[in-house]
């Protein structure tokens, strides 16, 4: 796993320093959270939408993504 983070640290770089925006799937919670620590030690901004997002917040994350 720590080469994966390597490399996706690597990659994000390459991204944001082109101004791209990146969607990350997954289906386990747990690794929604290994990536939401790994984005805040890198300094990257980013939006979680999973099971516990309420309702009503599901509706506008799509958009606020779309709109960054």
């Amino acid at each position: 796993m720590v080469g994966s983070l390597q490399e996706l640290a690597v990659l994000m770089r390459k991204l944001k320093a082109g101004d791209h925006k990146v969607l990350v799937f997954t289906q386990m919670s747990k690794m929604l959270d290994i990536l939401e620590n790994f984005l805040t030690l890198h300094g990257h901004t980013y939006l979680r939408l999973d099971g516990s997002t309420k309702p009503e917040e599901r509706q506008g994350l799509p958009m606020s993504f779309v709109s960054r």
